[in-house]
């Protein structure tokens, strides 16, 4: 009895520290912990120029914004808390709505949610990215298409044929060559974003 006594004794404690170790790994395991393991991601990938603009949104539209939220372990986290979020970018009682950084906001949430989702299966994932004990995308539950709609309307002005022939024109004085081939690259793709671009590799 006195053997079996101490069998209990050693096993009750380690159930308690099972217990004290899983509340403080979910103590590390919160929605900003999760948001910067992307972001880090993102550096080692080499896309340095990317992860500073997702720092800065998730520092001032998540961390800052909702501390509360930001400290929650990111298994908790609903699609409620991310429309909370996106709420005061673009909610009704919102006088200047920033839509197109709302839309972008749920994006790289969404990115993030998945990364941490597939770490554990991932071999290629990183380590920090494992152990949140997510289930399933909050910010993918979270439908964009009424914001896309309503922030991403492309404008319904166009060049005439004439005012396409001034501008090609234009553009083809032009005595530097470096400005005159990237104007007439961005005119032969389409209208693309230079950022967009800058982007391409040979």
């Amino acid at each position: 009895p006195t053997a079996q006594r101490e069998i209990d004794r050693a096993e009750r404690k380690a159930q308690q520290a099972a217990v004290v170790a899983k509340v403080r790994e979910a103590d590390q395991k919160t929605l900003m912990a999760m948001l910067r393991t992307y972001v880090a991601a993102l550096r080692d990938k080499g896309k340095d120029g990317t992860a500073y603009d997702v720092e800065n949104m998730f520092t001032n539209h998540v961390e800052l914004a909702f501390p509360s939220l930001a400290a929650l372990p990111a298994a908790q986290i609903t699609p409620e808390h991310v429309s909370r979020i996106l709420a005061r970018l673009v909610g009704t009682d919102v006088e200047h709505k920033k839509g197109r950084t709302a839309l972008k906001l749920r994006s790289f949430m969404s990115a993030a949610f998945k990364l941490a989702l597939g770490a554990a299966t991932d071999p290629m994932a990183p380590a920090a990215a494992a152990g949140f004990g997510l289930t399933y995308n909050p910010a993918a539950a979270v439908p964009a298409g009424k914001m896309a709609a309503t922030f991403n309307r492309a404008g319904d002005r166009v060049l005439s044929v004439e005012e396409l022939r001034h501008y090609v024109a234009h553009v083809a004085a032009l005595p530097s060559a470096l400005p005159r081939l990237a104007l007439q690259l961005q005119l032969v793709s389409g209208g693309q974003r230079f950022k967009q671009l800058l982007r391409l590799r040979h």
